[in-house]
């Protein structure tokens, strides 16, 4: 009988090289030879570790054994299928479904209970020796991971490896990186950063032309001078890879570990373009309809209010409104309301009246007003907030201790690691709310000016149904309805182009009312669609740029 199969051969790094495959496959065509066996296909991965299934020929050999002429797949020892115990077994199985056997020239299991099982220990002994190995390597790249020391791998934009193994500064790619950031402050779309620097003769980090985009750059800390190693960790398994947060305690962070490029304010602004560019990607399926979707939302519950249409037979027209589908019990079921009523409501009496320059300073005094409001919030929730990290910290100390007397119960270990979780989920909460504290400010008059002046030249270039929906949603921040008002409010945030996630009320206006002048506004609706003149402002065009 004529035997078939194919053959499997890997090896980990650089250092062990070619001859390491060459014995391989030497060792498994004696074997073939003794055993009459005609080897029809060699798969090998060079330099790519057993660790994981994320191997170019090993995925091919399994894709193949689908339909191959083999019988058996065979390999020098079970450590060059795997070193990750869940993973052999599966592909073991999953190779004997497809009636192929395979076969290790260094270790004899049959396929007796015996034999499965010895071969169980050899997997689990490869697994330990790798993770083992694995350990003992990465305390050494700890150890210059905490002296701020390059480990390996290309280094960002702007920055080279110098003898010490310290970053240091390349001042041609550091030029490319400030012009990144700051003109993508300014506005600059992607494509014309590109433009810009392959124009002027900046080359990217491997030599070639600017393309895509600059994610990565715009959010990279190391341009502020932060060091940071080890903070995510990357899970594969059979073809899948998924990245996870590292705790707290498990980064190496070092302030001030690496030569700054970009400062504080420039590098917190582009976070604030980048946060509401996402946003304003999100648009609404039918722009024409639903004006307010994804700022009108409930006042009770903070769910957003939904388009909806409906097509009653006695009008002989399609109906359309917002709706609270999800509604909190009977705190906030409310009744529907008609678009075309509070779209106008938004448009005709709300726009108008925020853009009324005499009214400008007490707009101001409004705002501030509330700054100050919520900053007092903040204090009170801080306070809470350390409070709580106290109470943890305290419980952390008694279980640690706990142990040291040998007192633990069998949970200690997990309870001892949630903890150690919620510490840190705690820290950064603090570090969230003392930032919005940090950036929460009064406006100025000139500030504000400023700010609805660029709204008015906005509104001033509208043409289409598609600008006058991206007008509101920059203009305002959300509106929030209950049972008995609607309340309009601005975004801090965009006023002053800070990261704060903070609301400021600026108008509001019983919901019996609203419905009743929404009523009158929308005669000026249009039949096929939202009258797009919203130029009725009560004051001349010059006051914003020249009082």
């Amino acid at each position: 009988m004529k035997r078939t199969a194919c053959c499997y051969c890997r090896y980990s790094s650089d250092k062990q090289q070619q001859q390491s495959i060459d014995y391989q496959l030497d060792k498994i065509q004696e074997f073939c030879l003794k055993h009459n066996i005609t080897l029809l296909h060699k798969y090998i991965d060079q330099a790519t570790t057993g660790t994981n299934d994320n191997r170019t020929d090993f995925q091919k050999m399994i894709e193949d054994s689908q339909y191959a002429q083999w019988d058996y797949l065979i390999i020098y020892n079970y450590s060059r299928l795997s070193r990750n115990v869940e993973d052999q077994m599966f592909y073991q199985k999953l190779l004997r479904q497809r009636g192929v056997m395979v076969i290790s020239v260094e270790e004899k299991f049959d396929s007796s209970p015996e034999g499965d099982l010895f071969n169980l220990i050899t997997a689990g002994i490869n697994e330990y020796y790798s993770k083992n190995l694995a350990k003992r390597s990465f305390g050494g790249v700890m150890q210059n991971a905490r002296k701020g020391l390059a480990i390996g791998g290309i280094p960002p934009l702007g920055y080279e490896v110098g003898k010490d193994k310290k970053y240091v500064v390349n001042e041609k790619e550091a030029e490319a990186v400030r012009i990144i950031f700051s003109k993508y402050a300014e506005g600059w779309t992607y494509n014309q950063i590109n433009r810009f620097l392959n124009e002027n003769g900046f080359v990217s980090k491997k030599g070639g032309e600017f393309r895509g985009h600059f994610v990565d750059t715009l959010t990279n800390r190391k341009y502020l001078g932060e060091y940071v190693f080890n903070k995510t960790s990357k899970e594969s398994s059979r073809g899948s890879r998924k990245y996870r947060d590292k705790n707290e305690d498990e980064i190496v962070k070092i302030e001030g570990g690496m030569p700054r490029i970009i400062d504080e304010k420039i590098y917190s602004y582009v976070q604030h373009r980048l946060k509401y560019a996402r946003a304003l990607h999100r648009k609404p399926a039918r722009l024409t309809k639903y004006l307010l979707s994804g700022i009108l939302v409930c006042g009770i519950c903070g769910f957003a209010y939904n388009g909806a249409s409906s097509f009653p037979k006695r009008l002989k027209k399609p109906n359309f409104y917002y709706r609270h589908y999800r509604p909190h019990k009977d705190l906030c079921k409310y009744d529907d309301i008609q678009s075309k009523h509070l779209d106008s409501w938004v448009m005709k009496f709300v726009i108008p009246r925020l853009f009324d320059y005499e009214k400008i300073k007490e707009l101001q005094s409004t705002i501030n007003s509330q700054v100050i409001e919520i900053k007092d919030h903040l204090k009170l929730k801080l306070g809470t907030l350390y409070s709580d990290l106290e109470l943890m910290k305290v419980d952390l100390k008694d279980k640690t201790d706990s142990i040291a007397e040998a007192k633990m119960t069998m949970f200690i270990i997990d309870e001892i690691k949630d903890l150690k979780k919620k510490i840190q989920l705690k820290n950064k909460e603090i570090e969230s709310e003392n930032r919005k504290l940090q950036e929460l400010e009064k406006i100025t008059l000139e500030e504000l000016k400023y700010y609805l002046k660029s709204r008015r030249d906005q509104m001033k270039r509208i043409e289409s149904k598609e600008d006058l929906d991206n007008f509101i949603r920059e203009t305002i921040g959300k509106i929030e309805l209950t049972k008995e008002t609607i309340k309009v409010y601005l975004s801090y945030d965009r006023i002053l182009n800070k990261l704060t996630g903070q609301f400021i009320k600026v108008f509001e206006q019983s919901k019996a009312e609203v419905v009743i002048i929404g009523k009158e506004l929308s005669k000026n609706i249009i039949e096929n669609g939202i009258d797009i003149s919203l130029n009725q402002t009560h004051q001349k065009e010059e006051e914003f740029g020249q009082k």
